[in-house]
């Protein structure tokens, strides 16, 4: 399935990404992002796949062109997470802070 072949390379591509995270940031990135993926294995969803993977792929763009890191999210992205997400951000953010 080429939706599938196009997650793996894009879990790969930001795995690779990642690499250029401070230490904690990348495990804890590296964590999140596997998670996520692994979660939508089962979607069987084709629109929910396609948004999926366009938000991922945002964010892979996001990140290639940041030269620093811990930039705010766009009050549109945040606006667009449910509470389960932005709870999770609240708890890496609080990690991180560590």
């Amino acid at each position: 399935d080429t939706t599938m072949s196009q997650s793996r390379s894009l879990l790969r591509q930001i795995l690779r990404e990642h690499r250029r995270l401070p230490g904690e940031m990348r495990r804890l990135g590296d964590m999140y992002v596997k998670k996520e993926f692994r979660d939508h294995r089962a979607v069987t969803d084709r629109e929910q796949t396609e948004r999926f993977v366009a938000s991922w792929a945002a964010y892979l763009a996001d990140i290639q062109s940041q030269t620093r890191f811990g930039a705010d999210l766009p009050e549109e992205v945040l606006g667009a997470m449910s509470d389960d997400q932005r709870q999770k951000l609240l708890d890496l953010r609080e990690s991180t802070a560590k």
